[in-house]
């Protein structure tokens, strides 16, 4: 039996940036021509409701002891609107064209932005919020995150098992911006903390780019590169595009041929990676410290979400 404790979700507070002006094995995609439908999204707020639903296969356990977590919902002063708009479900993913057709999806702004058609090349919301340090420390020094969305929940088995995750990563970053805002993603499993504090470094992320051990999934590590226009001079070569697609930005391209002259999704997002898996041997008896989270980076403009496949047990032999 494996007995599960949704714990927490959190976002950070308001910190001021100054805007920018102006995105496993390879699924088969359908065309535009397929599709038809729009995700249905629904905001969450309620720990339990949120837990719930992202455990639906698994065993709610309310009797096992509660842990301090070094955060509370509403983090004193955050906005409502804030922790409303940037974390929710989803259903109709395969009718947009999307390898997940339902689960929990985080943004760094508003989720109701994921809604397709794909028409603008810079859709976002910029509630200026806090970012997440932990997020931080896959991006480097350069710049900080705000907007954060935060998914945490603590998970204690009777038994060994297989914790797997499968996820798209989608960005209105792509393609322009590559290089230079690394919007973060991270699916933190930690089972070490100081007093309240659980311990997260890329040592511990297990959202990394297939076949590297530290290589976080992000705008820089996963894309088809970007191809300048008369409006700018900006041009990157792609990194591990085998794991990209493209989603047709209605203003710059990605390089050939990793471009796509219509967009493949009806969502939003400029790009997205393909679907991802991400999994850890989890021992029994033992609280493991999950947190999934994104953010922007630098500044609040262009959102990015990650889209999570409802959780299930994978169990060993």
């Amino acid at each position: 039996m494996i007995n599960l404790r949704a714990a927490a979700v959190g976002l950070g507070l308001a910190a001021l940036l100054i805007p920018r002006s102006g995105h496993s094995q390879i699924p088969t995609f359908q065309s535009q021509a397929e599709v038809a439908s729009s995700l249905q999204l629904v905001p969450v707020d309620s720990i339990p409701d949120f837990g719930t639903f992202f455990l639906l296969s698994g065993q709610l356990d309310e009797s096992l002891p509660s842990i301090p977590l070094p955060y509370d919902l509403y983090h004193g002063t955050e906005p409502v609107y804030a922790l409303d708009a940037a974390r929710g479900t989803f259903t109709g993913g395969n009718g947009c064209g999307l390898p997940i057709d339902s689960g929990v999806i985080l943004s760094s702004g508003d989720i109701t932005n994921a809604i397709g058609p794909n028409d603008n090349s810079m859709a976002e919301t910029t509630f200026y919020s806090d970012g997440d340090r932990d997020l931080e420390k896959l991006v480097g020094t350069n710049g900080t995150t705000c907007d954060a969305a935060v998914l945490e929940f603590d998970i204690i088995s009777t038994n060994s098992f297989i914790l797997q995750f499968q996820y798209i990563y989608a960005s209105e970053e792509y393609p322009e911006w590559i290089g230079q805002y690394n919007d973060p993603m991270a699916i933190f499993v930690s089972t070490n903390r100081v007093g309240t504090n659980w311990i997260n470094s890329i040592t511990n992320d297990i959202a990394l780019v297939p076949g590297t051990t530290n290589v976080p999934v992000g705008v820089n590590n996963i894309n088809g590169g970007c191809v300048g226009d008369a409006h700018t001079n900006y041009v990157s070569s792609p990194t591990n595009p085998q794991y990209y697609m493209d989603n047709h930005d209605p203003d710059l391209s990605a390089v050939p041929p990793y471009a796509v002259a219509a967009p493949v999704f009806n969502i939003q997002y400029d790009g997205t990676t393909v679907l991802l898996t991400a999994q850890k041997l989890i021992s029994a008896n033992v609280t493991n410290h999950i947190k999934i989270a994104i953010a922007d980076y630098k500044d609040a403009d262009y959102d990015s979400a990650v889209f999570i496949k409802t959780w299930s047990p994978c169990q060993c032999p």
